[in-house]
């Protein structure tokens, strides 16, 4: 009988070289991730991420999958608002 997969990692803290990571924020059932973050010149740069279990039958392994890269925003309101709206694509892919 094969095993569930497991439960989003929301324990982990994504590391970005280059960059600060200022926050990270969750759909309401964790399977997407949104990351802000700053880089050395002041700009606020926003990520997706979705918990990926694609392998898990076959691998055992579940990892927070690539899912938007590349959005830039000059203030944290909007990179907030920039990152609801990305998180929101994602999880409706």
């Amino acid at each position: 009988m094969a095993r569930e997969a497991p439960q989003p990692d929301t324990e982990h803290r994504p590391t970005i070289a280059g960059q600060a990571v200022v926050e990270v924020n969750y759909s309401e059932n964790s399977h997407v991730r949104g990351i802000i973050t700053l880089d050395a010149n002041g700009v606020y740069r926003v990520r997706t991420e979705f918990w990926d279990t694609g392998d898990w039958e076959v691998a055992g392994v579940a990892y927070w999958g690539h899912a938007h890269l590349g959005t830039f925003a000059d203030t944290l309101d909007n990179a907030r608002t920039l990152c609801r709206e990305a998180m929101a694509a994602t999880a409706a892919s």
